[in-house]
């Protein structure tokens, strides 16, 4: 099940964001928060998976898009990695088999019956302060948008004090 990261309750930052005229200026800010903390989680994720062929580790990656709710990143196994892998079956014989992550990647994170799980995707997503990364990114992308705007920007001690709270 896909764990969502939601910042709920931040009023400067919200009210930054309400604020700016249009879809396209929102999402043109939250775009590169959202996908610089999924770089950061799949870094995480390449660094933990487990390596037999490396094939698992060199098909991790992000993809990003806009919906109707706006920007999302999706970090996992991409399709095209597919290739000829050589196993070597308990008997001792070797034979050459078609792998591609995307069929198994899965059953890697949460086991089977056969075999325990090897979790990646969930340490990386905890052990990644997404939630941070957003906030700056975003905060960032508020103060060079409010420039463009105005030509300065002054934040008040009430947005600034909401908005470090998110750094936490």
């Amino acid at each position: 099940m896909a764990k969502q990261t939601t910042i709920v309750g931040e009023k400067a930052l919200m009210k930054r964001l309400a604020g700016l005229a249009s879809k396209a200026s929102r999402n043109r800010i939250a775009r590169p928060a959202i996908g610089a903390a999924a770089s950061a989680i799949n870094k995480k994720a390449k660094s933990i998976v487990v390596e037999e062929s490396g094939l698992q580790r060199k098909s991790l990656g992000v993809k990003r898009g806009t919906n109707t709710r706006g920007p999302f990143a999706v970090v996992g196994p991409r399709h095209g990695f597919k290739q000829q892998v050589e196993r070597t079956m308990p008997s001792g014989y070797r034979s050459y088999v078609m792998s591609d992550p995307t069929k198994y990647a899965h059953f890697i994170e949460f086991g089977t019956s056969h075999s325990s799980p090897q979790p990646f995707l969930r340490p990386a997503y905890d052990g990644t302060d997404s939630k941070g990364i957003i906030a700056r990114r975003m905060q960032a992308g508020l103060r060079k948008e409010a420039q463009n705007r105005s030509g300065s920007f002054k934040a008040d001690k009430g947005d600034v004090k909401a908005l470090r709270g998110l750094d936490k």
